[in-house]
């Protein structure tokens, strides 16, 4: 494909327009400028412009050329140039995403398309929808997600008492680098050994494999499970192909932990236990502990050493365990305020609640240590008018805390003529 911003074009501009202000340019550098290895150094902000418009206006360039049109390569000049001159001086940009991947050397737009993208959405129906979530917070996308209590129910029965081994970490790359993670079950069926790879793809099909043997009939002799991150390249190290720095290991390894937290209901003592499935050692979680495990995958997840996890989880409007997830980790500054709380929690009867949320030590920033819980914007999906006790206790949480934030009211006409709509339909409102 022809170049479409000549560099006689480019000459005309200085590296920052002059109104990029110093905030302006240091979160520029921080998250869209990649490093130029032939240059030792990073791109401008005209580089980066460049770099993105030659990406964006070329798709349609690919896409007249793939189906065998003549392509009208002054057309597409002209409208390269406009694009570039609006986006270098602030006045219009393309996604985010697309301004750090979008024409990159290494072609990261092309092996990760999904990297464009500022924003998706999973309902969460089945283990393997969070292998998904992994995958789309890896590439940087911001992901919204929605477990109901109905969807919870539709999960298969999981395991909580199968032993995990976290192995001692030998270093092996650079000298092996395998970037496929692989199974091996062994013991005469009593142990298995999850090898990660070192890639996006292998992380994520580590914590595939580690759900699938905690709930599928066909590992059920499973008894142990060992983990080694021997392949995963250390802290620091260059990444290639994505750019920016490898987060190493650990914050891998933190992820499994605090699932079998989650599960093993130590990670919030508050919680009820989960439920027995027919006497059996298969347990059913509720949506409480997907927005858990969702959180902590968005909390191992650091993209090029840069960008944090962006993520929204969705909610019944009757699920308190999910509405106060939030509640009081940061601390209960404004005492009044939450004894108000705790008096509108009572007026709607749930009594037991009232008294746990009354236990939380005021002027104690650790009194709520669940910080993996700041992940995720959540909000409450009201599928029908909610009461006025409900409504004064939302505004009163929403007064200290800034959250739950409400969907709007769906009536049943609406959701059921549009239900595949209404599914998906509120998580546009997040901010990527």
């Amino acid at each position: 494909m022809k170049q479409l911003l000549t560099d006689e074009f480019i000459e005309q501009y200085p590296d920052f327009p002059a109104h990029m202000n110093a905030l302006g340019q240091f979160v520029y550098y921080r998250t869209y400028s990649r490093y130029l290895p032939a240059e030792g150094r990073r791109e401008t902000w005209k580089e980066t412009c460049r770099r993105a418009t030659e990406y964006n206006v070329g798709l349609g360039v690919k896409h007249v050329e793939k189906i065998g049109y003549e392509v009208d390569y002054a057309k597409y000049r002209k409208e390269a140039e406009e694009f570039f001159d609006s986006m270098f001086n602030l006045r219009q940009f393309l996604s985010g995403r697309t301004l750090w991947v979008g024409g990159s050397d290494q072609g990261v737009a092309e092996k990760f398309p999904l990297a464009n993208f500022n924003c998706s959405f999973l309902n969460i129906r089945s283990w393997d929808d969070l292998g998904d979530l992994f995958y789309l917070l890896l590439v940087g996308t911001g992901v919204g997600f929605k477990c109901t209590k109905a969807f919870a129910q539709e999960l298969a029965p999981i395991r909580t008492n199968v032993e995990v081994i976290h192995e001692p970490y030998t270093q092996r790359y650079p000298l092996v680098k395998e970037a496929n993670t692989s199974l091996y079950v062994i013991n005469e069926g009593t142990k298995a050994v999850i090898h990660v790879g070192d890639s996006k793809e292998g992380w994520v099909e580590s914590l595939r494999v580690f759900l699938r043997l905690l709930t599928e009939k066909e590992y059920e002799s499973v008894q142990t499970i060992g983990i080694y991150y021997d392949y995963i390249r250390p802290q620091g190290s260059r990444l290639h192909t994505f750019g920016g720095t490898a987060s190493g290991y650990e914050p891998l390894k933190e992820m499994f932990e605090g699932i079998v937290k989650v599960l093993r209901n130590e990670l919030d003592p508050s919680l009820a236990p989960l439920e027995c499935v027919y006497n059996t050692q298969f347990k059913r979680v509720r949506p409480i502990h997907i927005l858990d495990i969702g959180n902590l995958i968005g909390n191992n997840v650091v993209v090029g050493g840069v960008r944090r996890t962006a993520e929204i989880f969705l909610m019944d409007a009757d699920d308190y365990e999910c509405i106060f997830a939030k509640y009081g980790i940061n601390g209960i500054w404004n005492v009044e305020q939450h004894e108000k709380v705790v008096g509108l929690v009572e007026e709607l009867g749930m009594n037991e609640l009232a008294n746990k949320l009354a236990a939380i030590e005021p002027m104690n920033p650790n009194a709520r240590p669940l910080h993996h819980r700041r992940m995720s914007n959540n909000s409450i999906a009201f599928e029908s008018k909610p009461s006025r006790e409900q409504l004064n206790l939302i505004f009163e949480m929403m007064k200290a805390e800034g959250e739950p934030k409400k969907l709007g009211f769906v009536s049943e006409t609406v959701r059921r003529n549009s239900s595949k709509c209404w599914d998906t339909l509120k998580p546009t409102v997040r901010i990527a």
